[in-house]
């Protein structure tokens, strides 16, 4: 599905916006929340290693447009 890029943060993270799988279409928002909880979630993984590279979701928000599911995705990195 379509992603794209609407905030760059440079070495920070960014936040994308993509269009849900279309089979999402006739789920209600809290089914697709666990969805995305499960299949685009990106867990903040400890390390034993300060500024390990690793990305992580800072945050999410499911919207609805046009008859589809959308994530605003904001994706951060352990730096």
């Amino acid at each position: 599905q379509p992603r794209r890029i609407i905030k760059d943060y440079g070495i920070d993270g960014f936040v994308e916006l993509e269009q849900l799988e279309d089979a999402l279409d006739v789920w209600d928002e809290k089914d697709v929340d666990w969805w995305f909880r499960h299949n685009r979630y990106i867990e903040c993984r400890p390390s034993l290693y300060d500024c390990s590279g690793n990305p992580f979701t800072s945050w999410y928000k499911l919207v609805r447009r046009r008859g589809h599911w959308y994530a605003y995705h904001s994706i951060a990195f352990d730096v």
